[in-house]
């Protein structure tokens, strides 16, 4: 019964890994590789990738919680097999089996939080300063630079001269009508 349930526990912690790989290393590797329609078609048929991706803390604590469970079950010392030879065996192969599947899961799990959380930090630092800003009276785009230290409020659109303002909810015109939101926002 004992192993059964250190089985079920490393079953239970490798789909947890599993699901940290599906919603970050994959979507990553895809967009990588020049495959975002994939992307975009794996989302549409699986559209619980975007709730994993929207959840992706809760999912690595908990992965986290049942690598270190499964850990402690899989590593702990007072594991004894039965003195049958048959039984012995077949004890010794399910250890090994828990052992891979605890390994396989940390490998996971690693890969998931490299693309997950250290590349987003690494590369997610970098502020990006310059927004193609659409007028959505006369649709002329420009390229604009964005000040770094506060939300530019008016935009005066050079080709029908109408004066932008920010849709209600967003800081600046580079939130509502930029191609990329402004400095401040970047940085939360």
């Amino acid at each position: 019964m004992n192993k059964i349930k250190d089985t079920t526990i490393s079953i239970a912690t490798l789909f947890t890994s599993l699901s940290t790989l599906l919603c970050c290393a994959l979507p990553a590797l895809l967009v990588s590789l020049g495959m975002g329609a994939v992307m975009i078609g794996l989302v549409s048929n699986f559209p619980q990738l975007i709730w994993l991706s929207s959840h992706k803390t809760e999912l690595f604590t908990i992965a986290a919680i049942m690598l270190t469970i499964a850990g402690y079950f899989t590593y702990k010392k007072d594991q004894s097999c039965p003195a049958d030879p048959k039984q012995a065996k077949t004890c010794n192969n399910l250890k090994k089996f828990n052992k891979i599947i605890f390994w396989v899961s940390v490998i996971l799990y690693l890969i998931g939080f490299f693309f997950c959380l250290f590349i987003r930090i690494y590369f997610m630092n970098k502020i990006i300063l310059e927004s193609v800003i659409t007028c959505p009276n006369c649709d002329y785009k420009k390229k604009e630079n964005m000040p770094t230290n506060a939300c530019q409020y008016f935009y005066e659109c050079t080709s029908c001269k109408k004066l932008l303002k920010p849709k209600k909810g967003d800081c600046c015109v580079f939130c509502s009508y930029g191609s990329i939101k402004c400095p401040p926002i970047q940085k939360k």
